[in-house]
């Protein structure tokens, strides 16, 4: 977009066209030395204004928007522009064209021509796909080595080194490359998506199965999350028990007996309204659990939990407190219970029982999936 709001759009076998205000597309009139050129394979304004076109197998311009004023840049003599070529500019204001095979050249506004950058390691000219800036580093984006990082002021310059699950980055083809205007960076993976690195690098730490590297949870399949406090997290895994996770990255399998296999909920217990310092675990198959975090000692409280089909029994899902604390437990296919504070006696609530209406259509003899507590009323998610 330039500096009249207009939007310019490079293309393939049209030339360079214009979005006007009016909506209407069309060439701009005063661009008539580039009217014959119809393969665009990048533009760019820089801090001035200019607008820098590169066209396929023809060369760079720099063009005036307002007067039209147009100028072929020299390039070195056995430049080949074609169409994994880009124009970029940079924060500090200066301009930078990729050229195929040799790799990243910066323009020289002494000379009036680009020469060779440092920037661009041996080996990897032929691959460059894009590349982007911040204040501090150069960012290129390879069809198939992965990110390289140039640090401008130690003139440095290394791969990135990022983990993402089921994506070997150090070969990821990177096409694209965006800085949004918080800083975060955004980056088109060929054939693997999109991913997205938030300016502050440790704002997300990524857990899951993998072996090879730290914060291994089991299976990987995540049911549950419960944060008693606000430095740690307990987990419930599929298949896999029960996880303590503290927010320094520490990471810890709590081998019980008595854990349930698999958890589908976590509530931490709630006394008086107070922590006690033990978690409710909802399980498939084995009910619920009383967990004490300080002596690790577990407690069934399936007694309470009369399940009207045998088929069902000790299937509980989803928890929720009250406002009155009291406890209120989902099940797979014998509706919901609601738990008295000790433990003692779960009233339940089904199409059988007295308590609910079954012309009312009620959910409760579905599967329970996910229950939650706003102001007086339950809300519950049903499969």
């Amino acid at each position: 977009e330039d500096h009249n709001g207009n939007i310019w759009i490079a293309t393939s076998g049209q030339g360079m066209m214009m979005l006007c205000e009016d909506g209407s597309v069309r060439l701009s009139p005063k661009m008539q030395a580039l009217e014959n050129i119809k393969f665009i394979t990048s533009i760019s304004i820089d801090h001035e204004g200019y607008m820098w076109v590169v066209a396929s197998k023809c060369g760079v311009y720099r063009c005036n928007i307002d007067t039209g004023e147009t100028m072929m840049v020299r390039l070195p003599d056995d430049a080949l522009i074609n169409e994994a070529a880009f124009v970029r500019h940079s924060a500090d204001g200066r301009i930078f064209i990729n050229i195929v095979p040799d790799g990243i050249f910066q323009y020289d506004p002494a000379t009036g021509q680009f020469e060779l950058s440092s920037i661009t390691p041996r080996g990897v000219g032929s691959l460059v796909y894009d590349f982007a800036t911040d204040d501090q580093y150069y960012y290129i984006g390879t069809d198939g080595q992965g990110l390289i990082v140039h640090n401008i002021l130690t003139s440095k310059t290394e791969v990135l080194d990022l983990y993402i699950p089921h994506i070997d980055f150090s070969k990821a083809k990177i096409h694209s490359i965006l800085i949004d205007r918080d800083m975060n960076m955004w980056l088109g993976l060929f054939q693997k998506g999109l991913v997205m690195i938030p300016k502050k690098s440790s704002r997300f730490t990524t857990f899951c199965y993998n072996h090879d590297r730290p914060y291994c949870i089991g299976s990987g399949s995540v049911m549950c999350i419960d944060s008693p406090k606000p430095d740690e997290a307990w987990v419930g895994i599929d298949a896999d028990g029960l996880y303590h996770i503290k927010m320094n990255g520490d990471c810890k399998h709590i081998d019980v007996p008595g854990i349930p296999r698999t958890i589908l909920d976590i509530k931490h217990e709630v006394k008086n309204g107070k922590q006690t310092g033990k978690l409710l675990l909802s399980s498939y198959n084995e009910g619920l659990v009383l967990y004490d975090i300080n002596t690790h000692q577990t407690k069934s409280l399936n007694n309470a939990l009369q399940m009207s089909h045998k088929d069902y029994n000790w299937r509980t899902t989803a928890m929720t407190y009250d406002k009155l604390g009291r406890l209120w437990i989902g099940s797979y296919g014998c509706g919901i219970f609601m738990l008295k504070c000790d433990y003692s006696i779960a009233n339940n609530y089904s199409s059988s029982n007295e308590h609910i209406d079954y012309t009312r259509n009620e959910p409760v003899n579905n599967w329970i999936n996910c229950m939650c507590t706003v102001g007086d009323n339950i809300w519950i998610g049903t499969y």
